[in-house]
C-alpha cells in the first residue's frame, strides 16, 4: 500500500507536467490563451475597413505598421483584406497569392513601382528608413507625402511616394 501511494503521486506529477508543457507549447492554438481571445480593436478594424472601401488604391504595409493581432484565428478578416493590404518584405512577398495581386495591379517591384504611382500607398511607421532605401537604389529625388485626411482619420501613417 505504501508503494502504491508513491506511484499515485508520481503519476499525478507526471500528468501535471505533461499538461503544463503541452499547454505552453501549444498556447498559440489553444482557445483559452489570452492571445486568442477576440478583442474589440474597434478603431483599428474601422481603419482597415476604411482602407478596404477605397477601390482606387493598393496599400503596402511595412512590418508592424498595422496591428498583426487585429484578427485572431477565431475571427475572419474582412473580404478583400488580402487583395488590398499587402505586407512587403520578408518571405511572404513572393507567396503565390501576393504575386497574383501584384500582377493584377501591374507591379513587378513594389519599391520601384510605388514611386510616382497614384494607385499605390504605403503604410509605414518608419518612412525615413524606407525613403533612404528608395533614394539610394531607385530614385534619389523621391519624397514621401503623408496622405491626408486619411492618415488622421485612420490613425495610420499612410504615404504616397512622389518622384
Amino acid at each position: 500500500p505504501e508503494r502504491l501511494k508513491g506511484e499515485k503521486i508520481l503519476c499525478a506529477v507526471i500528468l501535471f507536467a505533461v499538461l503544463f508543457v503541452g499547454y505552453r507549447s501549444c498556447r498559440s492554438v489553444c482557445r483559452l490563451d489570452s492571445h486568442n481571445t477576440i478583442d474589440a480593436h474597434t478603431e483599428e478594424k474601422a481603419a482597415v475597413q476604411r482602407i478596404l472601401d477605397d477601390p482606387d488604391h493598393l496599400y503596402f504595409v511595412k512590418f508592424l505598421s498595422i496591428n498583426h493581432e487585429l484578427y485572431t484565428p477565431l475571427e475572419t478578416a474582412p473580404r478583400g483584406y488580402a487583395d488590398k493590404i499587402l505586407f512587403i518584405g520578408g518571405w511572404s512577398c513572393r507567396h503565390p497569392e501576393i504575386v497574383r495581386v501584384l500582377d493584377a495591379w501591374g507591379i513587378t517591384n513594389p519599391y520601384r513601382d510605388i514611386i510616382g504611382s497614384e494607385s499605390i500607398r504605403i503604410i509605414d511607421n518608419d518612412i525615413e528608413t524606407t525613403m533612404a532605401y528608395i533614394n539610394k537604389y531607385y530614385a534619389p529625388s523621391a519624397a514621401a507625402e503623408r496622405v491626408e485626411p486619411l492618415s488622421t482619420q485612420t490613425g495610420l501613417n499612410i504615404y504616397r511616394i512622389l518622384d
